[in-house]
């Protein structure tokens, strides 16, 4: 009966050896989520809930144990129970290619490595010594599928910033691209680049990552930043004297340091505010070109169109016709009276002394 057993047991495990490591189908089975239990003698691929053997594993390269799957699998995790020296795991494509960037896990219970294509995989013990390994683990499923792609919106656009929002996924993490630069990475579905120039587009794009460590890439989508308005070109008004002219205009929201130019670009009056400025000591019957120059809200130096004026003639002032007196006189009186032109009143005098202030209109 014993004998019968055992033929039983060779014929059930002699079709399962491949490339002299035994398996059981439903120890690979990822897809399903198990958990292998690799342990005992290194030929031995243990399945979910059988008893693990202690494994002496001598230390160096060449006594590495290497696990080779019957198929290519997705491999989501790994963890180890093992003495710390235990290093390192090594994964390898069907080709013989190692998997960038899971190799040397040196103490890494638990990382997440969400790597598909999986043919085989090999551990080691580095220690000076051999020691016993106790288990390793590594945790296999179905390959989940990425996170849904996101769509992004220009929620808001400023002269300097944008700010752009997506859809929540199922991402746990954002990466933010500039122009094809990274910026940030956020774990909220929203951000705001700043220190933009106005006016300028931009290629943003933002790539979510789940908790699988599945990432997946939005569009690229071109934002515009909002424009300055145009410039407010100021018009001088010009009212001259004689000797002066009276400037106005109006003052647009926002604006400061007006100053005045002549035509030849020399200052001649700074800081002037309030929309109104006399500027005096000019010559009569000459000729001015002035110009102004403003900064706007936005900084931008805004130079309004050339104004030109004449002074006006030098008034006349006249010295009045010299008075021709005549008088008449009685007992009592004396009756004065003059013809002049030009005068604008009359002081009488007698022996040097001032006796009256007359108007023009009385003779």
């Amino acid at each position: 009966m014993k004998k019968i057993i055992l033929t039983l047991v060779a014929m059930f495990l002699l079709p399962l050896l491949w490339n002299g490591k035994a398996f059981a189908e439903d120890n690979y089975d990822l897809l399903a989520g198990k958990t292998l239990h690799i342990a005992g003698r290194p030929t031995t691929l243990l399945t979910d809930g059988d008893t693990n053997t202690k494994e002496t594993l001598s230390a160096g390269q060449s006594n590495g144990v290497t696990y080779t799957f019957p198929e290519p699998v997705y491999v989501y995790s790994y963890q180890f129970t093992i003495p710390r020296n235990f290093s390192p795991v090594k994964f390898f494509d069907s080709s013989g290619n190692q998997i960038a960037g899971v190799s040397y896990a040196y103490d890494g219970n638990g990382k997440v490595l969400a790597i598909n294509n999986v043919k085989s995989f090999v551990y080691y013990n580095y220690a000076s010594a051999a020691f016993q390994i106790s288990e390793l683990k590594i945790f296999g499923r179905e390959p989940p599928k990425p996170p849904v792609k996101p769509v992004l919106t220009l929620a808001a656009s400023d002269y300097n910033s944008l700010t752009v929002t997506w859809d929540k996924t199922t991402g746990v993490k954002y990466k933010v691209y500039l122009n094809g630069v990274q910026k940030d990475e956020v774990t909220t579905e929203s951000y705001v680049f700043k220190g933009l120039a106005q006016g300028q587009s931009y290629n943003i794009k933002v790539t979510v990552t789940d908790s699988n460590l599945l990432s997946t890439d939005s569009d690229t989508y071109s934002f515009k930043t909002v424009s300055w308005p145009d410039p407010v070109k100021i018009t001088l008004s010009a009212v001259p004297s004689w000797n002066s002219v009276n400037l106005t205009w109006d003052t647009p929201e926002g604006g400061r340091n007006y100053n005045i130019y002549a035509s030849g670009g020399g200052l001649v009056r700074a800081g002037a505010e309030g929309g109104a400025v006399k500027i005096s000591g000019l010559s009569p019957e000459t000729e001015y070109t002035y110009y102004m120059v403003y900064q706007d809200a936005f900084g931008r130096n805004i130079t309004s169109d050339p104004i030109t004026f004449t002074t006006l003639v030098k008034p006349l002032i006249l010295e009045p016709d010299k008075p021709v007196l005549s008088a008449s006189a009685t007992d009592a009186k004396v009756t004065l009276s003059w013809t002049s032109n030009g005068a604008d009143k009359y002081l009488i005098y007698r022996d040097e002394i001032m006796l009256a202030e007359l108007p023009v209109s009385k003779t």
